[in-house]
């Protein structure tokens, strides 16, 4: 098994099914800035094949549903069908924002002679993971000419992989679960909570976020940014822990119609020493982590008896939280 067992057939670009040309654009705030530098979102889920090695007929008509649940998905997600742009100001200053065009997301169709059991089974995740993804090592700062979104439908032996590379700058964690969520639910042949309670009840959310900041507090925050700029960098993030993801996420129930996901996977981007993502498990109350760690703390990691039953114990106690959390 190695990258090479990846072929690409094809690469379409998706456009919402409605025109949003009229949104303009979108700022970008402080926080979205500090990310330019650093890579896009890359997550990944694992399926089991409804049945093992479909003819190329077969995978073409699946991925043209999915091309077809998509354009209406972005209809709701539409800024992920633009672009960043920048614009310089009379003061010498620039400012990015999203241009909200319809250039469209990017859906790349490729088989793969890999066997879910290569993935799954592996306590490392094996190299040719990374080929599931694509534009893979991009910034953010890129959507300036690459899509924001970027999907690529995988065809194992006898599994799919849908691996999602989505610009940080413009979603986070919690967006970007929800686009997959949402398109998985409009595969399924029903639109989901958003279409079902409307935009105005998406836009009544989003304000009750907004007004539950201290105004004052947010307004100080931004202005003392803007008189010294943070960008975040991968050597800023390489030299301490950084956890990401969440256990919240709802990663297991994304049923494109063909039962839900078996696994999880992130992409090569942003990868550091002392990276660690964080998912529920395919078993409710369970968590799976990703850890991103040089070969000799991980060997070193392995040969602590001490540091084995405390992570054990901790691991416990997490999910022994997270538990009570949503019950």
């Amino acid at each position: 098994m190695s990258p090479a067992d990846v072929q690409y057939i094809s690469t379409y670009r998706v456009r919402p099914l409605n025109s949003n040309k009229e949104s303009g654009k979108i700022p970008l705030t402080p926080w979205d800035l500090t990310l330019l530098p650093v890579q896009y979102i890359q997550k990944g889920i694992l399926f089991l094949k409804p049945q093992s090695r479909q003819t190329k007929e077969e995978q073409a008509f699946l991925v043209d549903q999915l091309k077809k649940s998509l354009a209406p998905t972005l209809d709701f997600f539409f800024p992920l069908a633009g672009r960043l742009a920048m614009e310089k100001h009379k003061d010498d200053s620039i400012s990015f924002f999203i241009k909200c065009n319809d250039q469209g997301a990017s859906l790349v169709h490729a088989p793969a002679e890999v066997l879910v059991s290569d993935i799954l089974d592996p306590v490392y995740v094996p190299p040719v993971v990374y080929r599931f993804f694509p534009i893979n090592y991009a910034t953010n700062y890129d959507g300036l000419r690459l899509p924001l979104l970027s999907i690529q439908v995988t065809f194992l032996i006898d599994g799919i992989f849908i691996g999602c590379t989505m610009n940080h700058s413009v979603c986070d964690g919690s967006s970007f679960w929800h686009f997959m969520n949402s398109w998985s639910a409009v595969t399924r042949g029903k639109a989901g909570e958003l279409v079902e309670r409307g935009l105005g009840w998406a836009a009544w959310l989003l304000n009750q976020t907004i007004t539950s900041h201290n105004d004052s507090e947010v307004r100080s925050s931004w202005e003392a940014w803007m008189k010294k700029p943070l960008l975040m960098t991968r050597s800023k993030a390489a030299t301490g822990l950084i956890t990401g993801s969440s256990p919240r996420f709802n990663v297991y129930e994304n049923d494109f119609g063909w039962g839900k996901p078996i696994g999880v996977r992130s992409g090569c981007g942003n990868k550091s020493e002392g990276n660690i993502s964080v998912y529920p498990g395919p078993v409710e109350g369970s968590v799976e982590i990703e850890a991103c760690l040089l070969t000799n703390t991980l060997k070193a990691m392995g040969e602590d008896l001490e540091f084995s039953v405390y992570a054990k114990q901790l691991l416990f106690l997490f999910s022994f939280f997270f538990i009570k959390s949503i019950s």
